[in-house]
């Protein structure tokens, strides 16, 4: 999201840089393709002031307008550099809540850190409810702006049988295909009982799940249940 982002910021005439904190990972080609001048940190640490100095000369370098972090441990690290720095502005985004959802011990950090953000966007209204009602953060600075989705980048495929015996599906059919994190948020627990009510209209309905994660056991144990293996 945040290459894509950065793309179509860069496309309309505003720069952007990426600083990943971690590593760039599988982006890095991506980042370069966008033409996105990007930075990587080699690793968090929270407890460090060395870190939190190298990102801040960082910004103070790169001079940005506003900083835009993802996610809480991105928020906690660009919260205090970008104080040292003295960035005017800074927005912040979460894309999920149940990864916090059993660590109520940072809740009172994020309220810290969100109050002095210019905004605190989330994707979704589920997540709105979250943060204002168990942890915190003042609805004031709370915003929903959602994933946006570049439609022409999916068109429609067709698969050959030969393709479909390969992934164990029928040569024909209404087939149903997503990859992504086994993981709560993701909700294949909803798309698996969707196809499974599918399949009680029609019978040819079919769905590939790619991927690995916590989750899987569960939604195995869910395919066996409803008898759609």
């Amino acid at each position: 999201m945040a290459v894509g982002l950065a793309g179509a910021l860069a496309r309309r005439g505003l720069r952007s840089v990426i600083i990943a904190l971690d590593e760039g990972g599988d982006l890095e080609p991506a980042i370069r393709s966008a033409g996105v001048e990007y930075h990587i940190l080699g690793g968090r640490k929270l407890r460090d002031p060395r870190f939190h100095w190298r990102l801040a000369r960082l910004l103070r370098r790169i001079r940005p307008d506003v900083v835009h972090s993802h996610n809480f441990a991105a928020l906690l690290h660009t919260a205090v550099a970008r104080r040292v720095a003295f960035v005017p502005r800074m927005v912040h985004t979460e894309h999920a809540f149940e990864y916090l959802a059993t660590r109520p011990h940072n809740y009172r950090w994020i309220r810290a850190a969100a109050h002095r953000c210019n905004a605190f966007v989330t994707v979704g209204e589920q997540l709105i409810s979250f943060f204002r009602d168990q942890v915190g953060v003042l609805p004031s600075h709370l915003r929903v702006i959602r994933n946006g989705v570049d439609l022409t980048a999916f068109q429609p495929q067709t698969m050959s049988a030969a393709d479909r015996r390969k992934l164990g599906m029928p040569d024909r059919g209404f087939l149903v295909g997503t990859a992504g994190r086994l993981a709560p948020e993701k909700d294949l627990g909803t798309l698996i009982r969707a196809v499974a009510r599918a399949r009680a209209v029609r019978a040819d309905v079919s769905l590939v799940l790619v991927g690995e994660g916590g989750e899987g056991p569960a939604l195995e144990k869910l395919v066996s249940d409803l008898a759609v293996g």
